[in-house]
This record gives C-alpha cells, sequence and structure tokens, in this order.
C-alpha cells in the first residue's frame, strides 16, 4: 500500500516475529508509528533488568498496539 510502513506490533527484542503476518502492522505515516513507539518506551528496558517479565511486556505491547489502532 503506497504511503505506509510495516513494522512488527511486537518487537523483535521482545520476541516478536518479523515473518509473521499477525506480527506486522502498517503504519499509515512515520508521525504514528513515532507515537507508537513513543508508547512502549522501556519495556525492553524492563525486562532486561527483571523488573517485568517478558510475558507481561509482550501483553502490555500487544495492547497498547490495538488501542493504538483504533
Amino acid at each position: 500500500m503506497a504511503g505506509t510502513e510495516e513494522d512488527p506490533r511486537l518487537s523483535l527484542d521482545l520476541g516478536g516475529a518479523r515473518s509473521d503476518p499477525m506480527n506486522l502492522d502498517a503504519h499509515r505515516s512515520s508521525s504514528l508509528k513515532d507515537q507508537d513507539e513513543a508508547a512502549l518506551v522501556g519495556s525492553q528496558r524492563k525486562v532486561c533488568r527483571g523488573e517485568m517479565t517478558l510475558g507481561v511486556a509482550q501483553r502490555q505491547v500487544i495492547s497498547t498496539a490495538g488501542r493504538l489502532a483504533g
């Protein structure tokens, strides 16, 4: 689709698969992509520090992505 960019919904760092069609999201613009990423900052850091489990981080990312898409 013209004017879109495909990115993983669940980052590769948190176990998302680039080749899984269910994990791909077409962003309408780079500003929307930036908003999505800003809303998810810190999950990877918290997992690495042991402050959050991987499962919790994954659910949080998917939940946030769903709210931002709607």
